[in-house]
């Protein structure tokens, strides 16, 4: 099974970049079908900014080869090849674009602190925090990572500004006068701005860039696999298995979903793993795992998603490429 992974960005100060970065991500093209903003049901800003370039469709998708939930180990050997899966950044190099991203966003945190200290300014980079499957084994590892993704190292800097100097740090920073407000959320103007994070974003687009541009055509590609009678089929067996274990999700997705928000409300209440939460989640992985392999799920979806991917890839070869 592979491993299930959640990106929680430290909050205050740099959930500022985090929003104005998933408008840069966004100005590239609308980053939607069930991964990155439009169907990620979380509350708080910091599982926002998980989101801010992995698409959406990387962490959720029920037939994804890169899908957590829901994959059965056992059906890996008879997985047919994509032929997307040459392009970084569509969900068949897992691994990879994880690393790729993690380099990429360290990155842009140094050129965003050096492009500040040009400014004036201090800013100390804070890159995502990962989280994964692994650390249920390691309690106090697991807290300990929740307790820094809450604490932002630039929040006791920000707090020292006067009021006039605090403003033109923001502008700096994310080119609006004062983020934390609602009438400041002036997303177009964000990411038509020069501020740091603009910059950052602007010279280094992303592993996830091409997928991000190619949207909407993703969109109408992901609707399509799921109207499939072959995934609306083996889905229903697997929701109809998992309610027999006692757990209550129409697609993997949703259980996804359920995990990643157990770790977001933990982080957003007290950043102490509750009581019950890392066996709830170890029990959900079981069930998953078997449910997917009575319904071959993998099987199935991954024959769907491999047909409507080669057309996709044969359809937008040029856009792929260039």
């Amino acid at each position: 099974m592979k491993k299930s992974s959640i990106i929680l960005t430290l909050t205050a100060c740099l959930t500022l970049v985090a929003v104005v970065a998933a408008v840069l991500v966004d100005k590239q093209a609308k980053t939607s079908t069930e991964r990155i903003a439009d169907n990620v049901e979380r509350d708080s800003i910091a599982a926002q900014s998980a989101a801010i370039e992995e698409p959406n469709n990387v962490l959720d998708d029920d037939s994804s080869p890169v899908s957590d939930l829901g994959l059965d180990s056992n059906e890996s050997n008879i997985l047919q090849v994509s032929n997307l899966a040459k392009y970084p950044g569509f969900g068949h190099r897992d691994d990879e674009d994880e690393e790729t991203f993690s380099q990429e966003e360290e990155q842009r945190e140094n050129m965003i602190a050096d492009c500040m200290r040009e400014s004036g300014f201090d800013y100390t980079p804070a890159p995502s925090i990962v989280l994964d499957e692994s650390l249920l084994e390691n309690e106090k590892e697991f807290e300990r990572l929740l307790a820094e993704a809450a604490t932002d190292p630039n929040q006791a800097y920000v707090s020292e500004l006067s009021p006039s100097m605090k403003r033109n740090y923001y502008l700096a920073l994310t080119g609006l006068a004062d983020p934390n407000t609602q009438e400041g959320l002036d997303y177009e103007q964000a990411s038509n701005s020069n501020s740091c994070v603009s910059r950052a974003f602007t010279s280094i687009p992303g592993v996830y860039a091409k997928r991000n541009a190619l949207a909407k055509e993703i969109d109408t590609m992901e609707s399509e696999i799921k109207n499939d009678q072959r995934s609306i089929a083996s889905t229903q067996k697997w929701s109809n298995c998992m309610s027999e274990l006692g757990h209550t999700f129409e697609r993997p997705s949703d259980a996804h979903r359920f995990v990643d928000q157990t770790i977001i409300s933990n982080l957003n209440n007290t950043g102490q793993a509750r009581a019950g939460d890392e066996q709830l989640i170890r029990q959900l992985y079981q069930a998953t795992d078997q449910c997917a392999s009575t319904a071959q799920l993998q099987s199935i979806n991954q024959t769907v998603r491999t047909e409507y991917e080669n057309r996709f890839a044969e359809n937008y070869q040029d856009r792929l490429k260039n």
